[in-house]
């Protein structure tokens, strides 16, 4: 039986997918397009692993979900999402509606039509929004106020996630992830905000 981790060639999936072949689960990666040189080196000898196989596909296809279902998968951890700029909101609003949450849509279908009993989704610090407060820790019991397509798709998300679980047999659970950074984080076509502090190491490079 495996995990699958959607986004598996981006910033937070890599490294799940490293962590998860340390424990010697079983794991596959879901990804959506080409990825760079960066995802062998990084994996290493990992990246043979005989645990682990990476696929191509798209979370918004139902080819996608009909050749996964064919797969034995015991849970999901969904962490594929486009992190767009304000000028890719302005270009591609449809676009990240439909990955950010039309994906989460059809892996919960998925994880509830195949039995599939565990659902892990990775949503963000984002669904906050500006706290005008850059030195204080923010507790989960802050009131949300998403701001962009991204804190609100994630927060819409984790609406779902939700519901799912309490409709269904699927042990379903968001969890919010504040601020990463770290090995594994770089532009890719779904993610081209970068963290401060990786902003501001390059910076002191150059």
């Amino acid at each position: 039986m495996s995990i699958l981790v959607t986004g598996a060639t981006g910033f937070v999936g890599i490294n799940l997918l490293k962590m998860m072949i340390d424990q010697g689960r079983e794991v596959i990666g879901l990804y959506r397009s080409p990825y760079d040189d960066f995802v062998p080196w990084f994996l290493g000898d990992k990246y043979h692993h005989p645990s682990m196989q990476l696929l191509e596909g798209d979370i918004t296809s139902q080819d996608t979900m009909d050749s996964l279902s064919e797969l034995n998968i015991e849970g999901i951890i969904h962490s594929a999402v486009v992190t767009p700029s304000p000028e890719m909101e302005r270009e591609y609003p449809a676009l990240i509606c439909e990955v950010n949450f039309g994906g989460t849509v059809k892996l919960l279908e998925m994880a509830k039509d195949r039995g599939i009993e565990k659902f892990l989704y990775v949503s963000s610090s984002g669904i906050y929004g500006d706290t005008g407060d850059d030195y204080n820790p923010v507790p989960e019991t802050r009131l949300v106020s998403p701001q962009g397509l991204y804190g609100v798709t994630k927060f819409a998300s984790e609406g779902l996630v939700q519901r799912y679980s309490e409709l269904f047999a699927v042990s379903a659970a968001s969890a919010r992830i504040g601020a990463p950074y770290g090995p594994g984080e770089r532009p890719t076509g779904s993610r081209n905000v970068m963290s401060p502090i990786l902003e501001m190491s390059v910076a002191a490079v150059d």
